[in-house]
């Protein structure tokens, strides 16, 4: 008697296979991909490739150029790190700061310092598990299991986290005596892990990985980004200091009411930067004229050019604000990308000749009318009134084209300043996993699309890949030539996000194809103590997506 089959479908191809069969199973018996997958999505559900099919199934492969599968290789990367550098380096502690270029920026602490010579043994080791090919074992605990292990291991702050799941349960890896959870799915073995590379650089290295090709990554050398990684690293000594480094971290200080002091000195801190930025545009004025303001999306340049503004009336300056979104061209002039879709992220997309044609006049103490864009028309209008620079007057543009050296290629150097924004979070789970700051920038976004745009949080994760890609192409490849960064992000704010964020989160259902990353979303933000936003001052960059912001009234 044949055994029993049932019918797994990926893309346009149907196959028969046992009853029971893992998904590494269906893989040695269906054609070969290209790129060997790490990882599954059956029935709209991430899976490991241990996972066993009982029904007939709809089965999307995750490789590591996948959204899901390139967080799933990543942490399988930085677990496979974990274990050589305990084989290595078993008196130094491995710490994962944030995300670098595409990669992650880490270092070994510990009483010897590592060079040149320690990352190449590192990643030799890292090579040679690969080769062995060894089984990741994946072990299921419950709740109070995975706490007392922790605890067995002196990780007590992490062991604070498996009680915050409402998951009952939690998976244990371990390979070569190394045990851990890294907040996620793994590759089921080290074979899999081949694609990666360690480079040198700071006082550590970047653990650089494969491209995620769907939001516009590109293969290219490594650029060391000095002025990136100088900000990176400041914001995390400052948490450091605030005692927020992690999640934990954060949620005591929310149990011992010490929340609305946290607010403060966050909120603090950004005017410290924002009074270091005003200070030294107006140290070269009036040689510089013109501020240009830059940054993905949801990073708060809207309030961050607002508040400038402020600081440069308090030194006496009357700044004149203008927003590249004002330059769209009309919708049916828009250009199309490759998917034939209108580009709205594409420089292109902006009536170039137009602004610098007003830029230039503005500059010479010419009077001009600047547009207003309809976004509900899309057609461009010149309501706006007649304005010219005086004496005492500087222009700030806002915009996520805002420092690219093309929109104002016609203005001399020393007469711009270039201002990068961004919320780079440096809060982290544990030493090895970090928040991602495009997650911490999605849930903003979410949360204000709710709000004020009339969108669902299913309708901008299912936009959030468009966006990405248009922020990889159009706004990161330029951030290094910012004269100045700002970290619009704050520690406090996710705990301030979460009641907003997780009830329409959980009604995202099975069917919707934006259902496994609302699903990965809401187990990120239930780590997070809720906080009631009742002392954010009306003028915080957090405001802008709450809703309460006094610029917007």
């Amino acid at each position: 008697m044949a055994n029993p089959t049932v019918n797994i479908t990926a893309g346009e191809e149907t196959h028969a296979v046992e009853l029971g069969s893992t998904l590494y199973q269906i893989l040695e018996v269906i054609p070969r991909r290209p790129i060997e997958p790490v990882a599954a999505i059956v029935n709209g559900n991430m899976q490991e490739l241990s996972y066993r099919i009982y029904s007939d199934s709809q089965v999307v492969w995750q490789d590591y150029t996948t959204a899901s599968g390139n967080r799933l290789y990543k942490r399988s990367v930085v677990f496979l790190l974990l274990i050589a550098a305990a084989n290595l380096f078993p008196r130094h502690r491995l710490k994962v700061s944030h995300s670098l270029d595409n990669g992650s920026y880490c270092f070994l602490q510990g009483p010897e310092k590592t060079g040149a010579q320690e990352i190449a043994a590192l990643e030799a080791e890292m090579r040679r598990l690969v080769a062995l090919d060894l089984p990741i074992a994946d072990s299921l605990l419950t709740k109070e299991d995975m706490v007392n292990f922790f605890r067995s291991q002196g990780k007590e702050q992490k062991a604070e986290l498996p009680e915050r799941r409402k998951s009952s349960t939690t998976h244990l890896y371990s390979c070569q005596g190394v045990s851990e959870y890294l907040f996620g799915h793994m590759a089921p073995r080290t074979g899999l892990l081949h694609n990666f590379e360690l480079i040198l650089f700071d006082e550590g290295f970047v653990l650089r990985l494969p491209i995620q090709k769907d939001i516009g990554f590109k293969e290219a050398a490594f650029m060391e980004p000095r002025r990136l990684q100088a900000i990176l690293k400041e914001s995390r000594r400052w948490v450091e200091k605030l005692g927020v480094a992690n999640i934990t971290d954060l949620n005591r200080l929310t149990e011992r009411g010490k929340m609305t002091e946290l607010i403060l000195i966050n909120e603090a801190l950004h005017a410290r930067e924002l009074t270091k930025i005003s200070d030294g545009v107006y140290s070269r004025f009036p040689q510089t004229r013109l501020v240009l303001v830059a940054g993905p999306s949801s990073s708060g340049k809207t309030t961050f050019t607002q508040r400038l503004a402020i600081h440069f009336r308090a030194l006496g300056l009357r700044p004149l604000t203008i927003s590249l979104d004002d330059y769209f061209l009309n919708r049916d002039q828009t250009p199309l990308d490759h998917q034939g879709e209108k580009d709205y992220e594409s420089l292109q997309a902006l009536d170039l000749k137009l602004f610098n044609q007003q830029l230039k006049a503005l500059m010479k103490g010419k009077e001009v009318r600047l547009p207003r864009y309809d976004f509900i028309t899309g057609r461009s209008s010149r309501q706006a009134e007649a304005c010219r620079l005086d004496d005492d007057q500087l222009i700030i543009v806002e915009g996520i084209h805002a420092i690219n050296e093309e929109l104002t290629s016609g203005i001399s150097e020393e007469n711009k300043c270039k201002v990068y924004v961004s919320a780079l979070t440096q809060l982290s789970f544990d030493d090895y996993t970090p928040i991602a700051s495009s997650d911490n920038r999605l849930f903003r976004r979410m949360v204000r699309d709710m709000q004020f745009r009339g969108s669902s949080p299913e309708q901008t994760i299912l936009r959030w890949g468009s966006v990405r890609r248009g922020e990889f192409a159009n706004i990161f490849p330029y951030q290094e030539q910012a004269d100045y960064f700002f970290n619009s992000a704050l520690s406090y704010e996710l705990s301030v996000l979460r009641p907003f964020i997780e009830g329409p989160l959980s009604r995202i259902g099975a069917d919707s194809p934006a259902f496994t990353e609302a699903k990965r979303l809401r187990q990120l933000i239930e780590y997070f103590e809720p906080v009631e936003p009742l002392c954010i001052p009306l003028d915080s960059i957090l405001q802008e997506f709450l809703g309460k912001s006094c610029f917007f009234t």
